[in-house]
């Protein structure tokens, strides 16, 4: 084998720039050929931002006008991703039959850059070393001072070219390897190894965006890969403002040549392995962050269709609000418009609260209105002259109950609790205080006896005989009053008499202590109470026997006291 060394050289040198970030003229040409030069890059003096930044702009052999930096080709530049496309030269060796037996070493300098403050460096996630050929040999390098690198891939076909498929570059006829991040100088180096049952063979290296190649097995018999663009094929460099290093520094220099000079601009250090930071619009901004005002809010509501079909769009500084129909709220998670639980859950819980403070404030009136009902009531029954003689006289065995007390203590009227009824009344047995009482819950009272009910209610209660029943207490503050007698467990003389229990067998001896009884009941009132009462309703219902069949005389409450003598 013999060695053959080509070595071809390229350089990169920064030109004219203009200094700190001074803002270009509105004349400095913007565009060359197909592709636009935004600032910070220019065409011309003053019209690139300092820090290698210039672009010339050149005829090509038919004249059409084409921009180079560092004398590669610019393909684009995009102030959004801060990086620039250009065209890389393609290493090639092609060789036939003829060719001696040798391994063949050809190199290139794919990219000199001796200042170590240029804004470029070959983008890692955006190009791969690709090596094409068969049995090829693929070497890419740094051999600046103190980054010293070297890599490469190899590339075989063996002896049947029919196993290697377009697209696919795993190492069969082609390969491909990562560079490190922040990489500003490369040579390749590219070595076959020739084999004499080989016709006509093309071996490539290059540097490459990884984006723009695919693999074809012509590639490996031809020279259509470097016949493509005349020896060349694009790569990614990234880009960034070198000077003042990182934004933290950058930004306490807001006055002299910090770069990010547009209001609505943000500055981020940059990410491409070298010192430095980039200028971003702000979120909602689009446009130029490195001239003054060169970021503008983004009509969102113009680009597509951002909100739900059944909302409306409207644009707002620095973004977008999608407004739902009522009932509605805009959902960012799915972009759609949901049901506003929130305002539906609000309006409920309001209403609710509305409906139950108006049922509250009803219930409080309804309170207030039955109170004073209560209150009117006790007073034209003579409840206030109750109270007062009660407080005078102490030790009255007397009580007056509420309407709430006489009800719980007959579980609110049930009729299970009905004892009696009678044309004045019904009578209910009731518990108060654990003891059983008789409560009688009348049907009418005399117009006239209402003021002084109470009075007689009192007069009647301090009436103390064995055969009367005693009156416990009273109920005021109800329409007609309610009185409340002692409990007498057995029955009247009416069912003893009529024989209503057949299994009762009373001796006549018992019958006429019964009559007795009775009727020292009721001369106790007429005579001897006093004042005298006259019962006015004797009958044998109202005479009531207790457990030992001792009679005793009630309702007396339908009675009504004897006149004086002048009244009669």
């Amino acid at each position: 084998m013999e060695v053959v060394l080509m070595l071809g050289l390229g350089l990169l040198v920064a030109a004219n720039c203009t200094p700190a970030t001074a803002v270009p003229s509105a004349k400095c040409r913007r565009q060359c050929g197909n592709v636009k030069i935004p600032y910070p890059f220019g065409i011309g003096t003053n019209c690139s931002m300092q820090g290698g930044f210039d672009v010339t702009c050149q005829p090509d052999l038919n004249g059409f006008p084409k921009p180079f930096i560092g004398g590669r080709e610019l393909l684009d530049i995009s102030l959004t991703n801060s990086t620039i496309r250009v065209l890389n030269p393609i290493t090639t060796y092609c060789y036939n039959e003829t060719t001696p037996k040798e391994l063949m070493l050809n190199g290139t300098i794919v990219w000199s850059n001796t200042d170590r403050n240029s804004p470029f460096r070959f983008s890692e996630t955006g190009n791969k070393f690709t090596v094409i050929g068969c049995n090829t040999l693929g070497l890419i390098g740094n051999n600046n001072s103190g980054s010293e690198y070297l890599s490469g891939c190899f590339s075989y076909c063996g002896r049947n070219l029919s196993a290697q498929t377009d697209n696919s570059c795993s190492g069969l006829g082609c390969c491909q390897t990562t560079i490190p991040k922040g990489m500003d100088f490369n040579f390749v180096g590219l070595g076959v190894i020739k084999d004499e049952e080989f016709g006509r063979r093309c071996s490539y290296a290059v540097l490459t965006e990884a984006a723009a190649f695919r693999f074809r097995t012509t590639y490996i018999t031809s020279t259509e890969f470097s016949d493509m663009a005349a020896g060349r094929a694009p790569a990614v460099l990234d880009w960034s403002i070198i000077r003042n290093g990182t934004c933290e520094v950058a930004e306490r220099n807001l006055s002299g040549s910090y770069a990010c000079l547009s209001t609505n601009s943000k500055c981020v250090d940059s990410t491409s392995g070298s010192a430095g930071y980039v200028c971003n619009c702000s979120q909602g901004y689009e446009g130029n962050p490195y001239l003054p005002d060169g970021c503008n809010d983004v009509d969102e509501c113009n680009q597509g269709r951002p909100c739900p079909s059944d909302s409306v769009c409207r644009n707002t500084v620095g973004g977008y609000r999608c407004s739902c129909p009522a009932g509605r709220k805009y959902s960012v998670s799915n972009n759609t418009c949901v049901p506003d639980t929130g305002l539906i859950m609000g309006v409920t819980v309001g209403f609710l609260g509305l409906v139950i403070f108006s049922f509250c404030g009803y219930i409080i009136l309804q309170k207030r209105k039955l109170k004073k009902v209560k209150l009117e009531y006790f007073r034209q029954h003579g409840g206030l002259i109750l109270f007062e003689t009660m407080k005078s006289e102490k030790g009255l065995a007397f009580a007056v109950f509420t309407e709430d007390e006489l009800r719980q203590a007959t579980n609110n009227y049930d009729k299970s609790r009905i004892i009696g009824k009678g044309g004045h009344g019904t009578v209910y047995k009731g518990v108060v205080k654990g003891k059983p009482v008789a409560i009688k819950r009348c049907t009418l009272i005399d117009e006239r006896q209402k003021k002084e009910f109470g009075q007689e209610m009192l007069i009647l209660s301090q009436i103390n005989h064995k055969n009367i029943v005693k009156l416990v207490g009273c109920c005021l503050e109800v329409e007609v009053p309610v009185l409340v007698y002692e409990y007498i467990p057995s029955g009247t003389v009416y069912e003893l008499i009529h024989g209503m229990d057949k299994k009762l067998q009373i001796s006549f001896s018992t019958l006429l202590r019964v009559a007795q009884e009775a009727a020292e009941g009721l001369s106790f009132l007429h005579s001897y109470a006093s004042p005298p009462i006259l019962h006015g309703d004797v009958k044998t219902a109202n005479i009531l026997l207790d457990e030992n069949y001792m009679a005793k005389v009630s309702d007396f409450g339908a009675s009504i006291l004897a006149p004086s003598d002048k009244e009669q």
